[in-house]
């Protein structure tokens, strides 16, 4: 789903009949991605299954490439957005607790979304957009790093909390690889995962 309180794109329509019509060309490529790769999505393919006119699709859209650019960025925010949330979700827990139910997350999610996610991510270069992927997932970053820090006092006093904080996105983005390339489907990673944070984060016995 792409959520409509975005603000996804700097040029996104503000009247809501053309937002409308962009979120339903959004979603049309998103079920078509679930379906088929995507070489084989045409813009036409995009707009019938969306229900407009391929004249209406190229008043927001150049062409395919230019789709798939505010696609992938979409995906991103959306992305992003749920782990901010799953993120507030997990903060009143204590750390081990946190570190859990975060790498339970990153697996369901990852292993929900992974065919898609493999075909994006492996685009992101291409389309020019890693900067702006590392630069949304920093967000997240900085939201652990902040739980972290309003628990400094259950975290190991030796550990540096910006870098606790990048390991656990790295850990996340582990699981996806091991998924996507791997087809690992068991917790053996998750579960390795765990122990490896916990050790670094939490306080030696």
């Amino acid at each position: 789903m792409f959520d409509k309180s975005l603000e996804l794109l700097k040029n996104m329509p503000k009247q809501k009949r053309s937002l409308e019509l962009v979120l339903a060309i959004f979603e049309s490529m998103d079920q078509l991605l679930s379906d088929a790769e995507i070489e084989k999505v045409s813009t036409n393919k995009v707009s019938e299954k969306a229900g407009v006119s391929i004249g209406s699709f190229y008043q927001y859209f150049k062409d395919k490439e230019q789709l798939l650019k505010a696609f992938l960025r979409n995906k991103f925010l959306a992305h992003q957005k749920l782990f901010l949330e799953k993120v507030e979700e997990l903060s009143h827990l204590e750390p081990g607790e946190f570190i859990e139910g975060f790498c339970d997350y990153s697996y369901e999610y990852y292993n929900s979304n992974q065919a898609q996610l493999k075909m994006l991510y492996h685009r992101v270069g291409y389309l020019g957009q890693y900067e702006f992927m590392m630069e949304h997932r920093q967000e997240v970053v900085d939201k652990i790093q902040a739980y972290l820090e309003r628990h400094k006092d259950k975290i190991d006093s030796q550990i540096d909390i910006e870098m606790g904080a990048a390991m656990m996105i790295q850990s996340a983005m582990g699981i996806y690889v091991n998924l996507s390339f791997y087809k690992e489907k068991d917790r053996i990673l998750v579960d390795e995962l765990k122990r490896s944070l916990k050790k670094y984060l939490l306080p030696k016995n």
